[in-house]
């Protein structure tokens, strides 16, 4: 997942430990999280609302600069909403047909 490549650049040789636990999905981390069993590093986007409401802790590391890379995805030719074109255009440049 990009979080989980964003958290072993930044962890380096420490991430060649391993995990104690690996799951498949966010949903089964948050699961562990919610039983009090784990410490994990998950995109806010897969754990916000969790935060808003309490249920998850989210806590600050100084010096762990996490920057995750997002990608744009459509489904087959590129769109051609106006309004698509111009975030790709934003994000890519010209030159997407």
């Amino acid at each position: 997942s990009g979080t989980r490549a964003a958290a072993e650049s930044v962890l380096g040789d420490l991430s060649q430990r391993g995990a104690m636990i690996e799951v498949q999905s966010s949903v089964a981390a948050r699961a562990a999280l919610a039983m009090g069993r784990a410490v994990a590093i998950l995109s806010v986007l897969s754990v916000g609302e969790d935060i808003r409401a309490q249920r998850l802790v989210q806590i600050q590391v100084e010096g762990f600069p996490v920057v995750r890379a997002l990608r744009t995805v459509w489904r087959g030719n590129p769109p051609t909403d106006p309004v698509a074109r111009a975030l790709l255009y934003i994000v890519h440049g010209p030159g997407l047909d």
